[in-house]
């Protein structure tokens, strides 16, 4: 190098380097009156478009370290123009290459801004092309708090595991039936009507057998059974167990889906218990579920004494003689009752599958249950005015005098038509609940004695116990 071309080096003091592509001559003439000249300091930036690496239009570029060797440069207010022109004319006759400065590059968001321009530009001037260049780059700039949504096709089903309680349910469904019942009513002036009535079954055999409560059916002049998938069958009664709350009715079918029974004896406070049924017979194949809230409640439903399985699974009107599953869709109990009023929820029961069972069984093969003593009568039990009004131009209904038992038949001769029961052994009763009550403290074949009236006279008579053979 010569003194010259030293001391103009020396001369010089660098404020930014324009990075050009190597062995690239520039083509423009510097114009140090131009604003890329103007007096600045050590700090100032220079601004030139399109041209730092990485930088977007207009950002500002701050040169950290003095180049070593500059193929141009703009001047401070120290340079004189006879000297930057010299300076030039000697870069463009020597070409010596340039060598690469060493710079800590950064990122900031000015380079991101960029990349993106250049993303929508690309995209908007080669369409296809552009857009997959700006989906490429968009995730390395975007912010982190996008949400990813897994989108399920329309249409799809969700696939049900046969052991969840979806599963379970879905098998059990078809076990379960809507009852409808119609009866006769006689009202004033000597106008029949039809009482409606619903509630719902439990088929317990693939031929037609189906398990429900006494009080769903008692007194019905048809039944109509309903099954899940639609099928209406006209069902004929079977059997009654007053004492008990069970029914059998049976429909003309086969192969249909009956449950699988299970064990009441081993069930525990606080399992799953899932109620199937008919509620407000209307709504037929509802489900709800809840766990087993106490075993061998005793409840007087209707001045009948029961022990009874109590749930908090919903129970609602025409949910009586449905199902209580447990977990495994066993059936555990026939639904019969709830406590209702405005400060109660959630006390529901049902009659133990393990009694409940044994007295279907025993209504199918006898007509009645075995075993238990009874007076030898059959009697009619008025205990509503809905009651009265039902019997009152019947035959017996000039016999009838408030509420209470009234001798229909007697098998033994010890009554007669119309009498009224009014005790046993000195025990006041006025159901036919509460005679069940006081002969289950006794065995065919023991004497009691029953207090009656007839007419305006009050009668005892001594009576020994058989075995009941009707409900």
């Amino acid at each position: 190098m010569d003194e010259n071309e030293r001391r103009q080096d020396e001369s010089i003091e660098t404020t930014g380097v324009v990075h050009e592509t190597p062995n690239e001559p520039i083509q423009e003439k510097v114009d140090v009156n131009n604003s890329h000249t103007a007096s600045v300091s050590n700090e100032q930036t220079s601004y030139r478009s399109g041209e730092y690496a990485g930088a977007g239009i207009g950002e500002k570029y701050k040169l950290e370290s003095q180049p070593e060797i500059h193929t141009s440069a703009y001047t401070n207010q120290s340079t004189t123009k006879e000297q930057t022109q010299q300076t030039w004319a000697q870069g463009q006759s020597q070409q010596a290459p340039a060598k690469k400065q060493k710079e800590k590059k950064k990122f900031g968001a000015g380079t991101l801004a960029l990349l993106l321009v250049l993303c929508i530009a690309l995209g908007l001037g080669s369409g296809i092309g552009g857009a997959f260049v700006f989906n490429a780059v968009w995730p390395a700039i975007a912010p982190s708090r996008q949400v990813v949504v897994n989108q399920v096709d329309a249409g799809q089903k969700t696939e049900i595991n046969e052991d969840s309680l979806a599963g379970v349910i879905a098998r059990i469904a078809n076990t379960v039936v809507e009852i409808r019942t119609e009866k006769v009513v006689t009202g004033s002036f000597f106008q029949n009507y039809v009482s409606e009535g619903a509630g719902s079954g439990v088929i317990i055999s693939a031929d037609g057998y189906i398990i429900t409560n006494n009080h769903v059916i008692s007194g019905a002049d048809s039944i109509v059974v309903h099954l899940k998938d639609g099928t209406e069958y006209t069902a004929q009664l079977i059997a009654t167990d007053s004492q008990t709350d069970i029914a059998v009715v049976k429909v003309e079918a086969s192969g249909l889906n009956a449950a699988t029974i299970g064990s009441s004896a081993n069930l525990v406070v606080g399992e799953t218990a899932i109620a199937l049924g008919n509620p407000l017979g209307e709504l037929g194949g509802s489900v709800s579920k809840g766990i087993i809230s106490a075993l061998d409640r005793e409840i007087t439903i209707s001045g009948q004494t029961m022990r009874l399985l109590q749930t908090d699974a919903a129970i609602n009107p025409g949910n009586s003689g449905g199902g209580l599953f447990n977990a495994s869709g066993e059936l555990i109990g026939i639904v019969n009752a709830k406590s209702a009023g405005d400060a109660i929820e959630g006390l529901g029961f049902a009659i133990p599958i393990d009694s409940a069972y044994e007295v279907a069984k025993e209504l199918i093969e006898n007509g009645h249950v075995s075993g238990r003593p009874a007076l030898g009568i059959s009697a009619i039990d008025i205990q509503s005015e809905s009651d009265m009004l039902r019997y009152s131009y019947s035959e017996i209904g000039r016999y009838l005098d408030g509420y209470g038992v009234y001798v229909y038949e007697d098998s033994q001769n010890n009554f007669q038509m119309g009498d009224k029961i009014m005790a046993i052994d000195d025990t006041t009763v006025s159901s036919m609940s509460g005679i069940s009550d006081i002969l289950s403290g006794h065995a065919i074949g023991d004497t009691v004695t029953v207090t009656f009236s007839r007419g305006r006279m009050k009668m005892t008579a001594e009576v020994t116990l058989i075995e009941k053979n009707a409900s």
